[in-house]
């Protein structure tokens, strides 16, 4: 039986681990998508409006998760060529514009603002609301995963000190 309270005590260290990189893990991860929808929503109440043209379409498969994005490029009120690169897009708008490997609609419809930070940031205005319903979704897995592992690094780590208070006192 002593064996069996052993190995449970140091299995517990690792299962506090486990719950405190969860919990950092989904609260990273409600952020950046939190974030996305800011930028999102900063894009579509102050980009200039504007048809691009899609250059290319591509799947970018990270971690096992697919995504697509698409470059595209336009030209601005003083003719200047401009240019975005992977601008993220939904599986369902990835679908409209893509039939069997092929781009079915050259153009879109998008919102964009220069940065002199972080360059020209877009977004697809048709895809808008599919992109921040993804996120808003994401971001409450990762908020799930943050509170779940918030409670279990409490829950782990009370019943581990109550366990070393009691091994200190016998």
């Amino acid at each position: 039986m002593e064996g069996i309270g052993v190995m449970l005590t140091w299995l517990r260290r690792y299962l506090i681990a486990l719950f405190v990189v969860m919990s950092l893990a989904g609260g990273w991860l409600a952020f950046v998508e939190w974030r996305g929808i800011q930028q999102i929503d900063r894009i579509l109440k102050y980009g200039q409006p504007i048809t691009a043209l899609i250059e290319s379409a591509q799947s970018v498969e990270r971690k096992s998760l697919l995504s697509y994005a698409v470059d595209l490029a336009w030209r601005n009120k003083e003719g200047k060529v401009l240019r975005a690169k992977q601008v993220r897009i939904s599986p369902e708008f990835a679908e409209k514009i893509i039939a069997d490997g092929q781009l079915v609609i050259p153009t879109v419809a998008i919102r964009y603002i220069s940065d002199d930070s972080s360059g020209i940031v877009a977004v697809a205005t048709d895809d808008a609301e599919r992109q921040r319903g993804r996120s808003k979704a994401l971001g409450f897995v990762g908020l799930m995963f943050a509170m779940i592992g918030a409670i279990g690094a409490i829950l782990m780590g009370v019943n581990w000190f109550r366990g070393l208070g009691r091994s200190r006192t016998t």
